[in-house]
């Protein structure tokens, strides 16, 4: 698990402050996202705030956008149906950090 830390000063996503969403699930925003012609580019687990959270990055119309959410269950929903290069993240978070994805 990597320590959040922030962004460089010339950085996109300094401009705008990255949320942590609480309620929305992975799958979710994936689902939002995908409609938006886009392509996952990332995926992190991090501790933000004394909270465990899997940071996901999208690439849409050539802009970074990244989504940081709350880890709040034992396992986790994959995204790999919707995107099919999370799985070799979602492989690597689990060998490495124990996560589980269904």
């Amino acid at each position: 698990m990597t320590k959040h830390t922030p962004p460089p000063e010339d950085s996109d996503q300094n401009a705008q402050s990255v949320p942590l969403l609480r309620t929305m699930s992975a799958h979710h925003l994936a689902e939002f996202i995908r409609n938006l012609d886009s392509k996952l580019v990332d995926m992190q687990l991090e501790e933000y705030e004394g909270n465990r959270t899997l940071t996901y990055i999208f690439e849409v119309a050539g802009k970074t956008h990244t989504f940081r959410l709350l880890i709040t269950a034992d396992v986790l929903e994959s995204i790999a149906d919707l995107y099919p290069a999370a799985r070799p993240y979602e492989q690597a978070l689990q060998q490495q950090q124990h996560l589980m994805f269904r």
